[in-house]
C-alpha cells in the first residue's frame, strides 16, 4: 500500500543517507542489516540521538526485526520509552 503523501526512493539505503540534503526528510527507513558501521554512520548524518531497537514479529523470516532510530540535532532527542511488562 502506498501512501501518497509519502515520497518512496528505492536505492541502497547507506549510499543514500551520505547522500540525501540535511532536512530533506522526516523518516527514512532502511531494510538493512544493522552493523556498527551504519551506526556510527547515522550519528554522523543525524547529529542527534541514535538509538537501536528489537522486536519479535512472528510472520518475518527470522522472527525478529530491527530498528535503528535517529533523530538530528536539537529535534526530539531523546532515549526509548520501554514499556514495562507487569
Amino acid at each position: 500500500m502506498r501512501i501518497p503523501e509519502c515520497k518512496y526512493t528505492y536505492q541502497m539505503g547507506v549510499e543514500f543517507m551520505k547522500t540525501v540534503p540535511q532536512g530533506t526528510y522526516d523518516a527514512i527507513m532502511l531494510d538493512a542489516f544493522q552493523n556498527m558501521d551504519t551506526i556510527a554512520n547515522c550519528a554522523k548524518i543525524f547529529k542527534g540521538s541514535v538509538n537501536y531497537a528489537w522486536t519479535t514479529i512472528p510472520a518475518y523470516e527470522s522472527g525478529i526485526m530491527g530498528f535503528t532510530l535517529c533523530t538530528t540535532e536539537g529535534r526530539h532527542q531523546s532515549t526509548l520509552n520501554i514499556p514495562s511488562i507487569s
